[in-house]
């Protein structure tokens, strides 16, 4: 899944052509934060949260695996 996807899914960037999406990262904090629908000083709240993680999963990267050498 992509970061546009991720982002359409919790409704930070309406679903449009790609090329008119600005992607989260050239935007300033405060604007992702509010687009996620969280605030930057309490998070979300339990519900919200447990909310995401049973939509989502966990937030987690998968590990490497060990080049073998």
């Amino acid at each position: 899944m992509s970061w546009e996807q991720d982002f359409t899914d919790i409704g930070c960037i309406p679903p449009a052509a790609p090329e008119t999406q600005t992607p989260p990262y050239v935007l300033s904090a405060d604007k992702v934060v509010d687009a996620a629908g969280s605030d930057a000083t309490t998070g979300l709240s339990v519900v919200e949260a447990e909310l995401r993680l049973a939509s989502y999963g966990p937030n987690e990267i998968a590990a490497e695996k060990p080049s073998s050498s």
